[in-house]
């Protein structure tokens, strides 16, 4: 079975960001892929770059069009 997840490294240990579908004290073999910078251009790409976080944690409607086209309205 291959399973694949997101997790982050505190420092000692990767803490997944939620649930994963293995047995207790399960012993596996653990491939890093760092997670590629990308430039958010668009709200749009800032949206779904929270929805692949952990979408509890962020709103993501609360943000202001700061757009030169928006400070004259």
């Amino acid at each position: 079975m291959t399973t694949t997840f997101r997790a982050r490294f505190d420092g000692k240990v990767f803490v997944p960001h939620g649930p994963v579908d293995l047995p207790v004290d399960e012993e596996v073999t653990v491939q890093v892929t760092p997670k590629k910078q990308r430039r958010i251009k668009t709200v749009e790409e800032l949206r779904e770059l929270f929805k692949e976080m952990d979408e509890d944690s962020v709103e993501v409607n609360h943000f202001i069009d700061h757009s030169r086209e928006s400070c004259y309205d």
